[in-house]
């Protein structure tokens, strides 16, 4: 056999070997230092005081979520609300993430007062902002600590449904993380989104809910040059060796 053809079967073996490397997963984390990075939604006021119930972010700090009160049974605006959301701005960091590529993720909250009030929330927007077309909710998230000062996490089995067609969310499938993410790859929401992850409250009984997000962090597979990488430093490996 020629010495090309050698190099030739060696490298495309490179390639294949590197491809079957578990390369290990990246990690994007937000830690507040930028308050561009961040979307937060919630109540503006209610009446009659009109008092602001807006997530309030804080460079360097965090988004505090401030206690909303129960008022009556409408509990929607203008009477009150017990929903707020703070979410990081995914494309800030990571422009090119594509749904499929995240595996997991949550967030460090502190100050909690009612821990089983809030979920996590992946939403697609085509706008970049509000409008979002998909929302990818987890809950019950995984859930370390205590004394208020709770880390919340989820992976591909955590449960989830997915609600599509906003400002009358329907419910499109309910299962688990990972299929959620199977059924918008398959679908046809399965383009270039703006997209957005973070806590949010918002379930029956969550009055008075406050707590302060310090850390919103997603965890993704290996970018596709992290393969090329590998073998391309296998095939280099072949040539010292010539």
């Amino acid at each position: 056999m020629k010495r090309s053809m050698i190099i030739s079967a060696l490298s495309a073996a490179a390639v294949v070997f590197a491809a079957c490397i578990p390369a290990s997963a990246g990690t994007l984390a937000w830690n507040f230092n930028n308050a561009g990075d961040y979307y937060v939604s919630g109540d503006s006021g209610t009446p009659p005081l009109n008092v602001s119930y807006m997530p309030v972010v804080t460079v360097g700090v965090g988004a505090y979520v401030p206690a909303r009160p129960w008022i009556n049974a409408d509990d929607n605006a203008p009477y009150g609300s017990d929903w707020a959301a703070v979410f990081a701005y995914i494309n800030s960091q990571a422009y090119h993430l594509k749904v499929g590529d995240i595996t997991g993720g949550g967030f460090t909250l502190s100050g909690m007062n009612h821990p089983d009030a809030v979920y996590g929330s992946l939403l697609l927007s085509p706008t970049g902002a509000g409008g979002s077309t998909v929302l990818i909710n987890m809950s019950p998230m995984g859930r370390t600590g205590a004394n208020g000062a709770l880390v919340y996490t989820f992976d591909l089995n955590t449960p989830a449904n997915v609600l599509v067609g906003a400002p009358n969310w329907g419910a499109a499938y309910t299962g688990t993380f990972g299929g959620a993410i199977d059924w918008v790859n398959a679908s046809a929401y399965n383009g270039t989104y703006a997209a957005f992850f973070g806590p949010q409250i918002g379930l029956m009984g969550t009055s008075d809910t406050t707590f302060t997000v310090s850390q919103i962090t997603l965890g993704t597979v290996p970018e596709p040059a992290t393969l090329g990488l590998l073998a391309l430093g296998g095939l280099a490996m072949i040539r010292r060796r010539r």
